[in-house]
């Protein structure tokens, strides 16, 4: 969630009319359980892509693989 918000804090000119009050009311949401395989996006794109790449692949085989979080 400090990700997030210091994100929406530090956009500028940005498309998103998301500020800290959307921040605030998104959450307060209750979106359940969050089953989905989450990918560390903090990388250089070519990282994330090849952990993107196999999320992908182990959702298909249902083996978990190296950077999937």
């Amino acid at each position: 969630d400090d990700i997030r918000r210091a994100r929406i804090a530090g956009r500028r000119g940005d498309a998103s009319d998301a500020d800290e009050t959307v921040a605030d009311w998104q959450s307060g949401l209750d979106l359940g359980a969050i089953e989905w395989r989450r990918v560390d996006a903090g990388g250089s794109p070519e990282v994330v892509f090849a952990a993107a790449r196999a999320a992908i692949e182990a959702g298909q085989s249902g083996t978990p693989r190296t950077g999937v979080v």
